[in-house]
């Protein structure tokens, strides 16, 4: 598909697009749920066999207030914090795609990044996160779908392309 074919869509980052996206990368997987639960449980059974075992279930509900600790405190803070760190945050991004790649652009240049480029992806109602290493990552606010971005196409294609989202 040629460039001059390419429906770009434009969208300037915002602070809540950098905490929802730190938040979804944040969030726990299936297989952190399974280990949790592995490690939750038999210490909850261990310490309701005898209440002179009851310290035990400091655990399970550390493990609780960390996560919480993390998730509503940590993480906004994290993500306000590189937003307002980095300069290209600030910059107005336009986002289009073809069958082999996804382009973006700005006023300061232009990339085009092959579908095989992606190790992984991710998403929920406010966010698709583009992997191209386990820590980083491209985001697409989904709210780019209200100025006509195909979020249904470009997940659809991801799927194809990259495999599965990652839940």
């Amino acid at each position: 598909m040629q460039e001059a074919e390419l429906v770009w869509t434009e969208v300037k980052y915002t602070k809540q697009d950098f905490i929802r996206a730190q938040q979804l990368h944040s969030a726990p997987r299936i297989r952190d749920w399974v280990v949790l639960l592995l490690i939750g449980i038999p210490t909850g059974l261990f310490a309701l066999d005898d209440h002179r075992k009851s310290i035990w279930l400091l655990i399970p509900a550390g493990m609780i207030l960390v996560g919480a600790v993390m998730r509503w405190i940590y993480t906004p803070w994290f993500a306000s914090r590189n937003y307002n760190m980095q300069p290209l945050a600030h910059v107005v991004l336009s986002f289009a795609f073809d069958p082999d790649c996804l382009w973006s652009r700005s006023e300061r240049g232009e990339s085009k990044l092959l579908w095989k480029d992606f190790i992984r992806w991710r998403s929920n109602d406010t966010s698709v996160l583009l992997y191209m290493s386990p820590s980083m990552f491209l985001v697409i606010p989904a709210r780019i779908g209200a100025s006509g971005f195909p979020i249904a196409e470009l997940k659809h294609a991801l799927d194809n392309n990259v495999g599965p989202a990652v839940r």
